[in-house]
């Protein structure tokens, strides 16, 4: 038993005591509470690897362009 589930019962889903096949009245399981597998992989392929390459290029580009160009003074860390 998590330690979440012990101080705040009803703030994560009892997976453990909940049936997989239905839910009782105001609980959910992951499974039932989880988006639609098309949504997941569109925001897999979509979000995560595609934007995040853009992140990531647009990182390193920008500490290209100012590296050196920025010094810290002797009075500051």
């Amino acid at each position: 038993m998590l330690l979440a589930e012990i101080t705040v019962p009803n703030l994560l889903p009892s997976i453990a005591r909940l049936p997989r096949t239905a839910s009782r009245a105001g609980h959910l399981v992951a499974d039932e509470a989880a988006a639609p597998q098309s949504s997941l992989a569109f925001m897999f392929w979509g979000e995560g690897l595609f934007v995040f390459a853009l992140m990531l290029l647009y990182t390193i580009i920008s500490y290209s362009i100012f590296r050196g160009k920025v010094a810290s003074l002797p009075h500051h860390y």
